[in-house]
């Protein structure tokens, strides 16, 4: 990739789904964080120094939203919304915008936008494939806004980001190993022109135990 950048995929906190409860208030595959991961999302902004990140960016669901939501306070940036972030095997690719009003108002705006925004990849349509080529659009929306030298914040989730790791670090499928993620866990890609990438941190939830 002709760029140098530094990404963090980040996978959201522990979710209502994760513990398989049920919330009324959501759709089954747009719960939102419990107790615990809304805890972890405070411990992970404690990661992230304001200056030195570029961007941050999560799905269209309100769990990766609401992960993001203590960072981007801390670093003073607007949660920006990438809806082809989503979940492998979803029912729904974007949350209700009154959600992110109530959990997650500083991704409200750029909620909206994409709720009007033409779906380009169908949630019923996720094969491998799909995801591959998903994670290919993905990274390149992401790295084709940034400046030179960027870090670069990315809250998605557990059975996406093996997709993108997999892009940033030219690894094509199939896939010959299953990849640690847990919630709140950070991935870290270190992307120079002309140069082999360089897995620069994977699972690292340090912050956690703080």
């Amino acid at each position: 990739m002709n760029v140098n950048a530094e990404i963090y995929f980040i996978r959201h906190g522990e979710s209502y789904g994760n513990v398989g409860a049920n919330d009324a208030e959501t759709h089954p595959d747009d719960p939102k964080l419990t107790e615990a991961g809304l805890e972890q999302a405070r411990r992970l902004e404690a990661r992230f120094v304001p200056g030195e990140i570029g961007a941050v960016y999560a799905s269209a669901l309100i769990r990766t939203c609401q992960t993001m939501q203590p960072t981007a306070e801390k670093l003073g940036l607007p949660v920006r919304v990438l809806r082809e972030l989503m979940e492998v095997g979803t029912e729904i690719d974007n949350t209700q915008p009154a959600l992110a009003a109530k959990y997650a108002p500083n991704a409200y705006k750029a909620l909206c936008r994409v709720a009007e925004q033409p779906v380009l990849f169908d949630p019923a349509d996720d094969t491998p494939a799909v995801c591959e080529k998903r994670a290919a659009y993905c990274v390149d929306t992401i790295l084709s806004d940034c400046r030179d030298g960027d870090k670069i914040l990315v809250c998605t989730h557990g059975g996406f980001i093996g997709y993108l790791l997999r892009y940033c670090l030219g690894i094509g499928l199939p896939e010959h190993f299953n990849w640690q993620i847990d919630n709140s866990a950070v991935f870290g890609i270190r992307l120079a022109k002309d140069k082999i990438p360089k897995l620069i941190c994977a699972n690292e939830i340090s912050h956690l135990k703080l």
